[in-house]
Parts: structure tokens; sequence; C-alpha cells
């Protein structure tokens, strides 16, 4: 059988080539499916984007042109009892710059300082604080810019991306100095205030409350910011204002105090060198007047105060920035007494009890002086109150017992705060057996029972607790001052539930406040009385009241056997306190006013005249006052 040859060389070499041809076209086909289905994928892509979600990033688009910025609402004003302005807002321009919107912060600072004709140091400062600030809130430049100022850095727009000039309000303060202490000052808000209020971290130029009024109601007074919509360039740079939305006003406050009355107290005490004085109207516990000096501009906080002055201002040792009404604590000295007297006379020992005064009192190995050298001789209480012989206290304090005194005097105020609405009240201290053995772990003697009976020792009380004494003691009425009447809301309308003025009576016999009040009066209106060259002399004004004069430092037996240096002769921080409380009309109490001059020496030559003066000024210039918040103009009292 013939044998098979197969294909042909020819036959193998056109097979090959199909097969190589089909393979190719397999591949053509592949690839060109695979753009298809690319193009027909990118087609779907841009139609969506194009078309489908045009208006989604349409307003993606519109919101990267557009910067939205807080800006903060005018702050509530403080107005006196009769509506005059103690706190107001003025407009001034800040510099603000925007770290998040600056690409290179110092060079912008830098151009900024050539602008300004900022110096080096302050250049520096500047730039330091920025580097802590965060990066994605507004971080103020300049508190205050001039016209000029202005000008320099609109022309210089287009040098300065992310920093704009916005009109922010400062604060005001009328009476400056006479009120510092009531009002307060505000300052940039710290990181507890942004805590505490995280609405204002965002708010350029914000500030709050320190002390005063402004930190007790920054809450009401703060208001809520706004907004404004800018449109902006790829840099940053505004182009023109899209939107803007005022914040929301704060509240008004209407406090108690009259502004003619705060001016007198405050310009009264300038004749010392440090004092505290402070004016109740004892128809509500109104506080007319509260002033202590020395004093500093408020004004001064809100971004022009340089370190060295507030350094200056820390280290004075008159203690300008301390409000002393409520935060100085003090020895009453004699303005005690009356409470001695209240005590005694309600544990059963009566007005004509006796004692003999030859100018000193020993007990036990010890030896207490009265003020007088030569003694006052034999004395009943109300004779003791007018001459205020230390003496007969010495010997009734013993015989009315610390629970009796310690008892009194927190009913008629000391001891405890009196919630007036103010940062920074002290306590005061009125002491007790267990105070002593808590702190001392030891018992109670009764020499400091001695000392105690003429307002010395361990007792502390503030200017404005002796005035809230001076008012019970007129009244016997459980008075409480208070600083604020109402708040307004805008429009204006009072939101704030009123006092009702009604005071619970004090749970002393009305026998026993009546003979005390009678001693007082003889102390100012009777011959003998500590006080009667400084009396009101006029029909219907007369005021009652009681001398004090606190020691700062203790007497030797040598120093009291050569004779005891007179205080003007000592340097200025060893002479006494000078002390003095009072209220007036005698016949239908009023007012009343408590006085504190330190180290100012006797109490009936220093502090008596300023409280006549304070209380004659208050009867015959502020009785139209008396009127209700309502304006029925209705007298009352």
């Amino acid at each position: 059988m013939p044998r098979s040859l197969g294909p042909s060389p020819i036959a193998r070499a056109r097979e090959a080539e199909r097969r190589q041809s089909a393979r190719f076209t397999r591949r053509v086909l592949l690839l060109g499916g695979a753009q298809l289905a690319f193009a027909t994928v990118l087609g779907a892509r841009l139609y969506k984007i194009q078309v489908l979600d045009s208006e989604k990033y349409r307003l993606l688009a519109e919101q990267n042109r557009v910067s939205l910025r807080l800006i903060a609402a005018p702050r509530g004003k403080i107005l006196d009892r009769q509506g005059k302005i103690l706190a107001e807002n003025t407009t001034r321009f800040q510099l603000v710059l925007l770290p998040a919107e600056v690409a290179d912060a110092e060079q912008t600072l830098r151009t900024l300082a050539e602008i300004l004709h900022l110096p080096d140091e302050t250049l520096r400062e500047i730039t330091d604080r920025l580097k802590k600030h965060p990066r994605f809130l507004p971080y103020v430049v300049r508190e205050e810019l001039g016209w000029r100022e202005v000008s320099a850095v609109e022309v210089n727009t287009p040098r300065l991306a992310g920093v704009y000039v916005v009109t922010s309000a400062a604060r005001h303060y009328p009476q400056g100095e006479a009120l510092s202490h009531v009002l307060g000052y505000i300052s940039k808000p710290n990181e507890e205030d942004q805590k505490l209020y995280p609405q204002i971290r965002r708010v350029p130029g914000v500030k709050v409350g320190r002390s005063g009024l402004e930190i007790q109601y920054e809450a009401i007074l703060q208001g809520r910011p706004g907004t404004k919509e800018l449109e902006v360039d790829a840099s940053g740079r505004p182009v023109r204002e899209l939107s803007h939305k005022p914040g929301t006003p704060g509240e008004d406050l209407i406090t108690t105090i009259d502004d003619g009355m705060q001016h007198y107290t405050w310009k009264r005490l300038q004749s010392e060198r440090s004092a505290a004085a402070v004016v109740l109207d004892l128809y509500r516990g109104d506080v007319l007047a509260l002033a202590s000096h020395p004093s500093v501009d408020p004004g001064l906080f809100d971004g022009k105060l340089t370190d060295k002055t507030w350094q200056q201002l820390q280290s004075d040792p008159l203690k300008p920035l301390n409000n002393k009404v409520i935060a100085g604590q003090y020895a009453p000295g004699s303005t005690f007494k009356p409470v001695v007297a209240l005590a005694a006379l309600e544990s059963g020992h009566g007005p004509h009890t006796e004692f003999y005064c030859p100018g000193h009192f020993t007990l036990g190995d010890h030896r207490f002086h009265c003020w007088k050298k030569e003694g006052h001789g034999r004395l009943t209480m109300r004779d003791a109150m007018k001459a205020s012989c230390d003496v007969y206290f010495y010997q009734l304090g013993l015989k009315a017992g610390l629970e009796n005194i310690a008892a009194v005097a927190r009913l008629l105020g000391l001891g405890s705060r009196t919630r007036l609405g103010v940062s920074g009240e002290s306590e005061g201290l009125v002491p007790s057996r267990e105070w002593k053995r808590s702190v001392y772990n030891d018992r109670w003697h009764d020499g400091e029972t001695v000392v105690l009976s003429i307002g010395q020792g361990s007792i502390l009380t503030t200017p404005l607790q002796l005035a809230v004494m001076s008012a019970r003691l007129a009244t016997g009425l459980e008075i409480q001052p208070r600083l604020v009447r109402a708040r307004l809301a805008r429009p204006h309308r009072p939101v704030l539930r009123e006092l009702s003025g009604l005071a619970h009576g004090l749970s002393l016999s009305p026998w026993s406040l009546a003979f005390v009040r009678d001693a007082l009066d003889g102390v100012v209106n009777e011959i003998g009385g500590t006080a009667y060259r400084r009396r009101i002399d006029r029909e219907g004004l007369e005021m009652a009241g009681k001398t004090g004069t606190s020691q700062v430092r203790r007497i030797s037996p040598e120093e009291r056997e050569d004779g005891v240096t007179k205080n003007e002769d000592l340097p200025w921080r060893r002479r006494d306190h000078a002390l003095f409380i009072g209220y007036a009309p005698v016949a239908r109490p009023r007012y009343a006013a408590a006085v504190v001059v330190e180290h100012g020496g006797g109490g009936s030559t220093v502090a008596a005249p300023i409280v006549r003066d304070i209380l004659f000024h208050a009867q015959s210039k502020i009785e139209r006052l008396a009127g209700d918040f309502n304006g029925d103009g209705a007298r009352r009292g």
C-alpha cells in the first residue's frame, strides 16, 4: 500500500496564516469592545455630572466661594434706677486675621506691620500669640484702628488675603472710676469662657464679663451672634457681601444704683487714701451707692491695658482692683456694741444695769483698757453706748455670753454673705467655740469674749454687712440688699420678677430694738455722744448711728505706760481704721449707710462726717426716687 505524504508545505503555511489572522481579529474585537465600554461608562459619568448632578455641583462651587462669618451681637446696656446709662456700647474698628485663609501668616503680619508702622516688639508679640492660636478661629490683630489705619488696610487689600476690618462694639462706662467695682469690666474670652459659652469661639472681637455685674449677668448681657456671608475670590479676598443677619442684642439691666448718689459718695471718699462706703434704701434694700476708693476706669480693660499697667495695679498697696465694700474684711470696733447691748437685753439684763469704769478692767492676770484713760465712772447701758465706754461693754459682754452675742450678730447680717449679686463677696467671721476648736484646736477663753465685746479680736465684717446691720437695727426687719431691679428684653419690656420688698421681722424684742435705737440717737444728737459734733443739724433729717475705731496693732504695756502714740504720728499702715454706721431720718428711717476709712484714725472724726454728708445728701436729693419701678410715681416708706 502506498504511504500518505500529508499536507504540503504550502497548505501548512496557509493554515498558520489563517489561525494568526483569527487570533488578531479576536484581539481587535476585545480591545474595541473594551474601548467602547470605557467610552460608554465615561459618557454616562459625564452625563450624570453635567446633567443629572449639575445642580449639586453648582451648589458645591457656590459654597466654595462663599465665606460665612459670625458677627458679635450688641451687648446689653446697664442702667441706673432712673434709666440713665451706666454701661453702653460704642462703635470701633478691629483688625482680624483668619489663619485658615492665610498661606503664610508670618509674612502677612510683616506686611501689616509695614502698613501700620508697628514696632518690632509689637510684631513679635502678635506673632508669638498667633502661633498658639487655633487656625480655624479668627484672631484679633488690633483691638482698635483709627480712620487712617482702616484706609491703609483697605487700600492694601490685594496684598492681605485673610485679613479684614470689622466693626465691633467697645464698652463705654460714662461714670468711669466711680462705678468700677459695681459694673466690673469685660475682656477677651479665655479657654474656660469658650467652654462655658461655645458660641463665642468663632466670633471675632467678642468680649465677656470679668467682674461685677458684667460677669454676674454675662449670660443675658451677651446676646446671640449674627452672621454675614461674603463672596470671596480664590485667594480668600472678599468680593461682595451676599447676606447680613444681625445678632440678637443682649438684655439690658436696670440696677438699684442712683447715678447722682453714686457720684457724690465716690467723690466724698476722695479726701481719704483708701475707703469704702455703701448706702441702702430701707424700703426694699436697694443699694443706692456702693463706692470703693481707689478704683480703676473699667474701660481700661477693654483692649487698652498693657502688661506693665496690669502689674502696677496688682502691686499697688492700696488695692484699687479690690471691691472693699464687699471683699474688705475689718474688725467692726465699737460699731459692734449695739449687737452686744441687744444680746444682753435679750438674755435678761435690763437697760439699767450699771458698771463702773475706772479706765481699765481686770480679768485674771490681764488688764483690758478703756479708750478714755481716766475712765467714765458709773454708767448705765444707754450712757455707755453714748460714750462708747469699753470697760462697760467688757463686763456686759461677759454677762451676755458668747453664744447670745454670736446669735444676735448673725440675725443682724454679720458672718454670712448677703447674696448681693456681685462676685467676690467675703463671708466675714462671727467666732464661736466650735470655730475656735476646729481652727486652733483650743477652747474659747473669757478674755476673747471681753475683746469681742468691743468689736476686736477674731471677728471680721465687710462694709456691706455693717450697712445691712444698720438697716436691720433701724427697721427691725430682715433687710436684704439688692443691686438689680429688673432686666429688659428687646423690645424693652420687664421680664425679671422684682423682689417683693417684704422683709421678715427679726426674732428680736421690739422693746429691745427700740431701746438700742434710742441709744444710737443719743450717740449723735445728745451732748456727750461720741458723734455729737458730726450730727445733721436740721429738724426732721437727724441721723442716728455709732462710731467705731478698729485697732490694727497691739499696744504694748510699755507704750501704754509712756503714753500711746497718736495715730497721726504713726506710719499710715499702723494707724487704726475709722468706721461709722448710721441711718436717717431718726423718726422714720429711710436710708442707712456704712463707711470704713482704712487707717483713717478715729471713727468720730473721720468716718462719721462722711456718713453725715451722704445721708444728708440722700434725704435732700433722692426722695423723688421712692416711686415703684412700674413708674406710678407713688412715694413709699
